[in-house]
């Protein structure tokens, strides 16, 4: 069984995972929400440490070329050079377009999760151990 002061601490973790889960989430969605959506196609992977950078060009709305590159675990499952992918681009961050993917969800989903199930366990709701602010007597 925990004590208060664990149980306390163990919630505390939960909630600022869950906030940052929010957070990312948050980012993420108003990212989404002011970008286009523009057909791209993935190019060369070039090997980098122990994984693949991918190049990915796109032709923006006043018909410039673009390109930016980036990690196969942002990228749909099974990438090859020559596929078509979905890229995220805003004008006004050129810089920080991204590939359409089920993974740009992935990971903030799973730390909000994670930050919840942490805090049912201090809690006490998972476990059974709950919150006790009285003394046994």
């Amino acid at each position: 069984m925990m004590s208060l002061s664990h149980n306390l601490l163990v919630t505390i973790v939960g909630v600022v995972v869950v906030v940052w889960a929010i957070l990312w989430l948050y980012d993420t969605f108003l990212f989404i929400r002011s970008s286009l959506r523009l057909p791209g196609k993935v190019g060369n992977p070039h090997a980098y440490q122990e994984t693949f950078m991918w190049d990915v060009s796109f032709v923006t709305p006043d018909k410039r070329l673009r390109q930016f590159r980036v990690g196969e675990s942002y990228l749909p499952n099974r990438i090859v050079e020559g596929q078509s992918v979905t890229v995220f681009y805003n004008p006004r961050q050129p810089e920080n377009s991204r590939v359409a993917s089920s993974r740009t969800w992935v990971v903030p989903l799973i730390l909000f999760v994670t930050g919840f199930v942490t805090i049912l366990v201090g809690t006490g709701v998972i476990a059974g151990v709950g919150l006790r602010l009285t003394t046994p007597g």
